[in-house]
């Protein structure tokens, strides 16, 4: 007897694989990130994961919060967002994840940098 394979079924195994073990890496990127716009994500084709490491401003004096995010599809804000730090590190699972996912630096006058790799 043949079990039926679920609806969504590689799309389900894909995810899962790509959850468990990362997956194949099909992308990579610096994002520059401060507190004068809103950024998003540029998400490369066959992307469903990304990992992200933030590196602060060098001058920025208090490194424990720099950035704040939301995945959501609202706008962070300097005090409204999850915090992130310097070398903070931080998943992103899910093209939707992904594609709504906002940041912004929380103090004028600070360039951040968020070294992201993709996984497919």
């Amino acid at each position: 007897m043949r079990i039926p394979k679920i609806p969504f079924h590689n799309v389900i195994s894909d995810l899962l694989y790509t959850l468990f073990f990362q997956g194949e890496c099909v992308g990579y990127v610096t994002l520059e990130v401060n507190a004068d716009a809103v950024s998003t994500l540029s998400i490369p084709e066959h992307a469903r994961y990304a990992m992200m490491v933030i590196e602060s401003d060098p001058y920025q004096y208090n490194k424990d919060i720099v950035l704040r995010f939301r995945e959501d599809g609202d706008a962070p804000t300097s005090v409204e967002g999850m915090p992130l730090g310097d070398f903070g590190v931080y998943e992103v699972k899910g093209t939707e994840n992904m594609q709504r996912f906002k940041i912004i630096g929380i103090e004028t006058g600070r360039q951040h940098k968020i070294r992201i790799q993709f996984f497919g």
